[in-house]
């Protein structure tokens, strides 16, 4: 029974040791930036994925904004709808960049998505539920 008890404190040493070491190992973290990308015109019922290269960040819909952790570098801003514009950004590393993304209607009836790179204060006035995911 005791060595039952010993192997399983080691074992939990062991593994709070590597987290230990994960959370004192702050490199990677200094290392990323954040994006948000956010969405307030209409057009309410049609929503889209948007990717960073090829990363999926999420599904946005009308009114609403997806934020993500990224390693700091340069990024392609994309979306799933066909003859969409892409955005390339530079993430430098505890920068947030901000991008206001769009539908345009094409003649067809099918949406393509445009992205924006815009300042904080641009954002927040675009669309004010976005501060709480800053």
């Amino acid at each position: 029974m005791n060595r039952i008890i010993l192997g399983l404190v080691a074992i939990l040493s062991l593994g709070f040791a590597g987290m230990t070491t994960a959370e004192v190992d702050t490199s990677a973290n200094a290392a990323t930036g954040k994006i948000v990308v956010y969405r307030n015109e209409s057009r309410g019922s049609i929503s889209f994925n948007v990717f960073a290269n090829s990363t999926q960040l999420g599904r946005i819909k009308q009114g609403r904004a997806i934020s993500a952790d990224l390693p700091a570098g340069t990024y392609t801003i994309a979306s799933n709808l066909e003859g969409s514009e892409n955005l390339t950004v530079t993430i430098k590393a505890g920068q947030t960049v901000y991008v206001d993304s769009q539908l345009v209607g094409k003649r067809s009836g099918n949406y393509q998505s445009v992205f924006n790179a815009v300042s904080e204060s641009v954002a927040v006035t675009s669309l004010p539920a976005i501060s709480d995911i800053i």
